[in-house]
């Protein structure tokens, strides 16, 4: 592996490397990609990464801005409309696209709320 491409590319973990099983195309990418690709944005956790990422960037370059949620919502928006649009199929029906809707409205505030932590607060609500 190249050093150029070793900074892109994470080396498959124990020498896994070039093992196949059946019904596998062993010509399959070595290795994971360390950037975010269009296909892992569409990832709950690459989505969430992604949210996170920018707010703590806008976060850094605009001080007042740390720590503000405002930003991570608009940030999960953005990512939960470019889902979105990579998601739709135009063929669908009325009744499809209302549903593909809701979906993506509620992906946008799991997003949100796993990137704002509050993941953490709903598993510490009491049962009942």
């Amino acid at each position: 592996m190249s050093f150029l491409r070793s900074l892109f590319v994470v080396p498959a973990p124990n020498g896994a490397a070039g093992k196949t099983t059946r019904g596998v195309s062993p010509v399959e990418p070595v290795g994971t990609p360390v950037f975010l690709t269009p296909q892992t944005l569409v990832t709950f956790p690459g989505a969430t990464l992604a949210v996170k990422v920018v707010g703590l960037v806008v976060g850094s370059l605009v001080p007042s801005l740390a720590n503000n949620n405002v930003v991570l919502f608009i940030a999960a928006v953005v990512i939960g409309a470019f889902i979105a649009y990579n998601s739709w199929d135009p063929t669908w029906d009325m009744r499809q696209r209302v549903g593909a809707i809701l979906v993506g409205v509620l992906n946008v505030l799991f997003i949100y709320a796993a990137a704002a932590g509050l993941m953490a607060q709903i598993a510490l609500l009491p049962a009942g």
